[in-house]
């Protein structure tokens, strides 16, 4: 039970930080609807079970934590109904293709949810008291996301307009 109340307050912490950050930058729906999906049942309580029990995985020193890995079931359903419900997810722009075992399409996304993106980036580095600043975590992380080359292109002006990248 405990969890529960560790993920709710690493939650509205997230959420506020990313929440300003957004409002910051204009971005005023987005920061308010930021990352809501994560209140529904269906994710709430898988990634609270997943992130803080006892035996929750730990993040590397730049944060990162590949989802993908899990083998909590319930964790990984959790997180494919929150990237396909939230499109500041770079995962949110794959598109398997049919019959291609491992292959796939990757859409532009666009500028205002790239944005949110590196919003929640940051939050999250701010949450999780992260030692890394952004353009280091960007720096450490870029090869783990599969982006088109316009939507890489806008990540990396946004962040040297937003950090000097």
């Amino acid at each position: 039970m405990k969890q529960y109340f560790k993920y709710i307050w690493y939650l509205l912490k997230h959420r506020t930080f990313v929440s300003l950050y957004c409002f910051r930058r204009g971005l005023i729906w987005r920061g308010l609807k930021h990352d809501i999906s994560k209140f529904n049942p269906k994710e709430f309580i898988p990634y609270a079970n997943y992130f803080f029990t006892d035996d929750a995985p730990v993040r590397g020193k730049d944060g990162y934590y590949a989802p993908t890995l899990a083998t909590d079931v319930k964790f990984k359903k959790a997180w494919t109904h929150h990237f396909h419900h939230n499109d500041h997810h770079w995962q949110h722009y794959i598109i398997p293709k049919d019959g291609d075992l491992g292959g796939f399409d990757i859409l532009s996304m666009p500028e205002n949810a790239i944005k949110e993106m590196i919003c929640d980036w940051w939050g999250a580095g701010k949450a999780q008291k992260s030692s890394l600043n952004i353009k280091e975590w960007y720096k450490v992380n870029k090869d783990k996301l599969i982006l088109d080359i316009l939507s890489r292109a806008i990540v990396e002006v946004v962040l040297e307009d937003w950090f000097g990248y």
